[in-house]
């Protein structure tokens, strides 16, 4: 068996889950959204920046072998100069601006793949590299070749004809065959261990390709716009509600090192700073800890230790229940009264889970 036919065998049942899926049926019959399409063109556009990056890394692994190094070079040359000219037809067709593309972000899906491939070549060497390019250049072609053998119209469809020509033309399978050989080459006699790594290298692309950097570039305009700005919001809240929780830790924290230190209890910085994390906590607080201390305080006979924790315990509450709707509240600008309504509704309709979702919903509602 060759290193090829032993990565595909890796990921064949991924590959044919490729051909079922409605971006590519779709393609393949002329009704994909032209929305979805113009969407996968632009990100794509952006993950060929990326992927190019890849095989001038594989240029710095080849150790000196020319013949791999001239090969890398001449990729770069015909991803940058024949297939991005590709993009830039569609492109120009769907209306799609270089000024558009400088401004869309590139999706996060698209660039953690980008990343992951980047970061096997570079801890790696050049089997990890072909390993990566060879995932994303022979799946292509495996795709536009089974469009063309279940819709031979799609080759003159007039917007997704051209795609599917390119990924499926012979140029494209001869420049494939070209890696397949310098990966029988550079990992023939390899260890177990390292082929093992190949192999995983090979089915995380390949998942990368059918769940995130091709299939979800589908997602229209309008719902993409609508979940980036929830996310932004709920990161947003999130961030708002971190900023409150500190500055809470931070005052009960001194209040606890200050009450311990009154006490006589050993450590009182270090108790104090994991009390005050404790009390952080909707489902532990301050009691987890100040209760139980209390209690084995008057049961030793230390009536005094027990009575001051136990106050210690009262003033922590207090002072959390009575700043922590405040502070929330004017980190996000609303008045504290409907931030403590917010975080009692939030606990009567969903228990502690619904105190845990408290913060984010409010923004949003």
């Amino acid at each position: 068996m060759t290193v090829c036919d032993r990565l595909y065998d890796c990921v064949r049942d991924i590959w044919e889950g490729y051909h079922n899926h409605p971006f590519i049926t779709e393609l393949g019959t002329g009704t994909l959204d032209p929305a979805k399409f113009r969407y996968y063109m632009i990100q794509d556009y952006r993950y060929l920046l990326d992927y190019v990056k890849v095989f001038a890394i594989g240029i710095t692994k080849a150790g000196g072998d020319e013949e791999i190094m001239r090969s890398f070079a001449t990729s770069i040359h015909a991803i940058l100069n024949e297939e991005m000219s590709i993009h830039k037809s569609y492109m120009a067709r769907l209306g799609i601006t270089e000024q558009e593309i400088a401004n869309t972000p590139m999706a996060l899906d698209n660039a953690s793949y980008t990343a992951y491939m980047i970061a096997q070549g570079e801890m790696g060497g050049a089997p990890e590299v072909l390993a990566a390019i060879l995932s994303c250049a022979w799946s292509y072609e495996v795709i536009a070749k089974g469009v063309v053998e279940r819709w031979p119209d799609s080759l003159e469809h007039p917007l997704f004809g051209e795609w599917v020509r390119g990924y499926a033309s012979e140029g494209y399978a001869a420049g494939n065959r070209r890696i397949f050989a310098f990966v029988e080459r550079v990992c023939a006699g390899l260890p177990e261990p390292r082929m093992q790594h190949l192999c995983e290298v090979f089915v995380n692309c390949s998942r990368y390709e059918a769940i995130c950097a091709f299939f979800r570039r589908q997602i229209p305009a309008a719902w993409r716009n609508r979940y980036q700005a929830v996310l932004a919001c709920l990161r947003s809240t999130l961030a708002v509600w971190l900023q409150a929780q500190l500055k809470l830790i931070g005052v009960n924290f001194l209040l606890l090192t200050v009450g311990l230190m009154l006490l006589g209890v050993g450590f009182p910085v270090l108790f104090g700073g994991l009390i005050a994390l404790i009390d952080a906590l909707p489902v532990f607080g301050a009691g987890t800890v100040l209760l139980p201390w209390s209690l084995l305080s008057f049961l030793q006979g230390e009536s005094s230790r027990g009575i001051g924790l136990l106050l210690l315990y009262g003033a922590a509450y207090v002072t959390r229940s009575a700043l922590e709707p405040r502070l929330v509240g004017r980190q996000m600008g609303l008045h504290p009264l409907l931030m403590l309504l917010a975080i009692y509704a939030g606990y009567r309709y969903g228990g502690v889970a619904g105190m845990l979702e408290r913060y984010p919903d409010i923004p949003v509602y």
